[in-house]
């Protein structure tokens, strides 16, 4: 899907084997939406919301709330 309508944030744990960095940031560059945000959780794998809660609350509660991506960082991952 190259558009979406609505605000759109990735949530990647740096340990993630599932869907890996190279792809999932490779979509996000290419996908188009009024507001995007690409999270990259440094201590996780496939699932922030349990390996992360207190940053993944902050972006839910600072971003995506007020649809910003003012938080959202990325970096490649080693």
């Amino acid at each position: 899907m190259p558009r979406v309508d609505i605000p759109v944030y990735f949530l990647h744990g740096s340990y993630d084997y599932t869907c890996t960095y190279p792809v999932a940031h490779a979509y996000f560059d290419q996908l188009q939406a009024p507001a995007k945000g690409f999270d990259t959780f440094a201590y996780c794998a496939h699932s922030p919301m349990f390996e992360e809660p207190a940053k993944l609350r902050q972006i839910m509660e600072v971003n995506v709330l007020h649809g910003s991506n003012s938080l959202a960082w990325s970096a490649p991952v080693p």
